[in-house]
């Protein structure tokens, strides 16, 4: 009696679990909520798919009745039960998790016939065994008009939730765009950011930019890894690296971000107590990071790291708010970076601790949050540079009304620094005027080509295609050679002069520029004896090449020609580019090489655009290998370029380099 009483019981149950079960019928993208799925807690961590799929485990799954069913820091393997069917005809869709920090993720397709199929992903994987090769965790499914029954398996050592959400294939390319846009937006500022603030740093050698520099590196490298890009573009990394990753991140960037504090806000006057709150602070943050090392104890370092996290950020609110009153400038766009990033910051620790859920806000927020700081954290140094230069000028000028015997001495310190001044602000306004033209046409373009997407429903045209193919191959053609220019600056670029075969150097130059060529029909050729050897940095002097030979190439029309002519000259090897193309008049040939001079980018014969940079480097780097560079050009005729090198002095070496020719 008893037997056939459990049995009974049983049979309902499993009834009323069929009953509650939630059948999802979708026809476009679906964000899942915890009342779409079922969801079945496995706290021994010891259930197969082969024992979930059985009724009397089937029947243990229930509905979340929470938007995102999240379950804090377990051990616990969570089993969610998707049962969905499409209203179209067969058609291919994504399971997106989103949630990138993930270690492991199961799905099991289960067929009518009984057949399972198993795909995975997650953190602790290699990124190569995904099924989709993308930052987030996609796993692709195909739906029909008859239900199909899915099964996913979450493990994860840190906060573990569920977010869901399906997508027609198509559907979530098309939103990819707008995704990768934001994201390459955040991370150009960012990088924008570092980039300036080295510069400064290395300029003005304030270690307060160093710290910041570092935290800004740490906090971006962490976002890296939220964003599930550091795991796309580091697919080498191990995974005991993998795993710890945002947690190393994270507690270096609270390191660099306690000692940027106590050094910019000047807290060694500060009261004891202060200084005793960060000792602990960063004594603490070492040992989460020594007790991550161990996996037994991984578990404990990261959830509660996340505590240290919350307490370093109100220590650094706390100690803003003391220098702010105690009267100290540059703090109050210290604190109020803080206050901006503080609340982004605590959302993000307080899902990590299972008390918030995750969603789009508190997903975003800290990333809005930390753009702002930065921004305004540039200011407070600003601002302290500016204090500090106002109390150096009121110094200089007692010091020249108490000593007036060295006022000689001073008045030519003076003038070297208005010489230096001069100088970098040229540069600066060089810079700036570069950015304000030869950006802002292109990012103008992308704004309108995306306005008019939006306003015609998100279509995108083939046609608008390629000119957001144009558009971008242009910006990203004069951002590499703003880099280049800024290296060079910089003294980045090490000069390494060495006997070359000037043939060998073209020809491979040549090649680089070959298809680029092909693609107009234009025909390319060599005019040397192949004998000619000159002392010179080899890849300056490809660099130097490349440029001349990409600007005939823009300015030659279809079916032209382009010849590379190379001879001895008075003891120097000159390297001459002619083309059949457009030409300009003698004045603007002149003045193309001259630094102080903008030339503004005429398009090529197909629209081609170029920043105008390339031939400053050229000029630049000529003249580092003690040649010469120069133009001569007839409108409607075609131009040459030429460049000149050393050629080898040491015969010796010279017909070494003959011979092996």
């Amino acid at each position: 009696m008893t037997l056939r009483y459990l049995i009974v019981l049983l049979l309902v149950q499993v009834l009323v679990s069929s009953l509650a079960a939630r059948e999802i019928t979708v026809t476009d993208a679906l964000t899942l909520t915890g009342s779409d799925m079922e969801i079945l807690q496995d706290a021994g961590a010891a259930l197969t798919i082969e024992d979930i799929v059985k009724p009397e485990k089937r029947a243990l799954f229930q509905a979340d009745p929470r938007p995102t069913p999240y379950f804090g820091f377990t051990n616990a393997h969570i089993w969610v039960k998707l049962d969905v069917k499409s209203v179209g005809e067969r058609s291919n869709w994504f399971i997106e998790v989103r949630e990138p920090l993930l270690h492991n993720i199961e799905l099991y397709s289960v067929a009518q016939n009984g057949k399972i199929e198993r795909q995975s992903a997650g953190r602790l994987r290699p990124f190569d065994e995904r099924e989709v090769k993308h930052r987030k965790i996609l796993f692709p499914i195909v739906l029909e008009q008859t239900t199909s029954t899915f099964y996913l398996k979450f493990q994860s050592r840190d906060y573990l939730s569920v977010p869901l959400k399906l997508w027609p294939r198509r559907e979530f390319f098309m939103a990819e765009l707008g995704d990768q846009l934001i994201l390459g937006l955040f991370y150009g500022i960012v990088a924008a950011l570092f980039l300036y603030n080295l510069f400064l740093f290395i300029s003005l050698k304030d270690i307060n930019y160093l710290y910041y520099i570092l935290y800004l590196g740490c906090f971006s490298l962490f976002q890296t890894a939220i964003d599930g890009l550091f795991f796309q573009v580091v697919t080498f990394s191990p995974p005991w690296l993998s795993w710890r990753i945002p947690l190393f991140s994270a507690l270096a960037s609270g390191v660099f971000l306690l000692m940027f504090a106590h050094s910019f806000l000047a807290l060694e006057s500060a009261p004891r107590i202060v200084s005793y709150a960060r000792t602990a602070l960063l004594i603490a943050i070492a040992a989460f990071a020594i007790l991550s090392l161990r996996d037994n104890t991984m578990w404990f370092a990261t959830q509660y790291a996340n505590i240290a996290s919350l307490l370093t950020m109100l220590f650094a609110i706390g100690v803003g708010i003391y220098r702010t009153v105690r009267g100290y400038r540059p703090s109050r766009y210290f604190l109020a970076g803080w206050l901006v990033f503080l609340s982004g910051g605590m959302a993000a620790s307080l899902v990590n601790l299972g008390i918030l859920p995750p969603n789009v806000l508190t997903r975003y927020w800290m990333k809005f949050g930390f753009i702002a700081e930065l921004l305004l954290f540039s200011f407070a140094l600003g601002d302290r540079v500016t204090l500090l230069k106002a109390a150096k000028e009121e110094a200089d000028k007692q010091a020249l009304e108490t000593q007036q015997r060295m006022a000689a001495d001073l008045e030519n310190q003076v003038r070297e620094r208005t010489s230096e001044l001069r100088e970098a602000n040229a540069t600066k306004d060089k810079f700036f005027s570069i950015i304000a033209h030869d950006l802002r046409g292109p990012i103008g373009s992308l704004a309108a080509l995306f306005t008019e997407v939006i306003e015609d429903d998100g279509k995108l045209e083939s046609s608008l295609l390629g000119i957001i193919r144009k558009t971008t191959v242009s910006t990203q053609q004069l951002l590499e050679s703003l880099l280049t220019w800024s290296r060079s600056q910089l003294g980045e670029i090490e000069f390494r002069p060495e006997i070359i075969k000037v043939d060998a150097v073209a020809r491979e130059t040549m090649a680089l520029v070959e298809a680029q060529a092909r693609a107009k029909g234009i025909k390319l050729s060599l005019k040397s004896d192949g004998r000619l050897a000159a002392r010179a940095d080899a890849s300056m002097t490809s660099l130097i090449l490349r440029n001349l030979l990409g600007n005939a190439i823009k300015f030659t029309g279809d079916g032209g020609s382009i010849s590379v002519e190379i001879k001895e000259i008075n003891e120097s090897i000159e390297i001459s580019v002619s083309d059949t193309g457009t030409g300009m008049p003698e004045e603007k040939a002149r003045s193309l090489f001259r630094a102080g001079v903008k030339n503004s980018s005429t398009p090529g014969t197909n629209a081609e655009m170029g920043s105008g940079l390339g031939l400053i480097l050229c000029r630049e780097f000529t003249e580092r290998n003690g040649g010469t560079i120069g133009a001569e050009s007839t409108p409607g005729k075609g131009s040459r370029f030429w460049f000149t090198l050393p050629a080898a002095e040491n015969k010796a070496e010279a017909n070494l380099v003959r011979e092996a020719l």
